[in-house]
């Protein structure tokens, strides 16, 4: 693991630390101090059915905004315990990034006096699937902030990219982005009802951010030099089944460029080719060379 580098706090401190630090390892999960304010809730290795997806919170000077719910009240407890244990200012939003069940499933752990934001198609995806506990009651559809001054917190409204409807979150004090599942580290990734091409415009939107720290929706916390290489990973797919398709090859017969076979999750991959050969028969793989 690499060596955890300590703020050296001068004439009333800096405002984060050169690098994040590991708080706490629960049995199923780890708590990361990413800075004067952020938080990564990081689910370890073989318990992802136990908490879903990576999480995380922002403690601002009026009140704590939690990213993402995982996937049960009881995976959304711990993170609150810790909350707890760190601040006495109570949760006052939760921002689900998109609509999946191991993101938003927590949801209703929290009081109807914390409001929920999603991407309006997100939230429409959930009304459909039944897929949350508690409904967000704040649709997104733009680039939006939380706050003001040294407190705000900022949605980025992606749109479509892993999903119907995805949002990132954006610390601008500790310089951290809770990416959701729009950035996965050393897997496929799910991109069974991805937008491809969008998806690559988003990230390149996000990426133009001032970025210290990159959470991704799963997999170990990272740099953003990672959330960089996961575009790549993308752009090769979308560019690689594109050629293949052309070329008159089968979704069957399609085979992932070999730097990326490392990556783990390869059972989504037979998924991910079928909705790419649905895309380029939809003319939606005809760009990002």
């Amino acid at each position: 693991m690499r060596r955890w580098i300590a703020c050296v706090f001068l004439l009333g401190g800096c405002a984060s630390p050169v690098l994040p630090r590991l708080m706490r390892q629960g049995d199923a999960y780890e708590l990361h101090q990413l800075g004067s304010r952020s938080y990564a809730f990081i689910v370890r290795s073989g318990k992802t059915d136990e908490i879903g997806s990576n999480s995380g919170f922002i403690v601002s000077g009026r009140g704590v905004v939690v990213i993402d719910t995982q996937i049960s009240k009881e995976a959304e407890e711990m993170m609150l315990r810790e909350i707890r244990a760190i601040t006495s200012l109570p949760v006052t939003h939760v921002i689900d990034t998109h609509w999946h069940d191991d993101h938003v499933l927590g949801n209703g752990a929290h009081g109807m006096d914390v409001r929920i934001l999603a991407h309006r198609d997100s939230l429409e995806r959930m009304k459909e699937e039944a897929s949350a506990t508690r409904l967000p009651d704040v649709p997104v559809t733009e680039d939006t902030s939380l706050f003001d001054g040294e407190d705000r917190v900022d949605i980025l409204a992606i749109g479509r990219a892993h999903s119907v409807g995805d949002v990132a979150v954006y610390d601008p004090v500790d310089r951290v982005m809770f990416f959701g599942d729009a950035y996965v580290r050393g897997y496929v990734g799910y991109l069974g009802e991805a937008f491809l091409r969008e998806w690559i415009a988003g990230l390149d939107r996000a990426l133009r951010y001032d970025i210290r720290v990159a959470v991704p929706g799963h997999g170990r916390l990272g740099g953003v030099e990672f959330a960089r290489e996961y575009r790549e990973y993308l752009r090769d797919f979308l560019v690689t089944a594109r050629e293949h398709f052309r070329a008159g090859g089968a979704p069957e017969t399609y085979v992932l460029p070999e730097k990326y076979k490392r990556y783990g999750a390869r059972f989504f991959l037979k998924d991910n080719v079928q909705r790419a050969f649905e895309l380029w028969k939809a003319g939606g793989l005809d760009s990002t060379d």
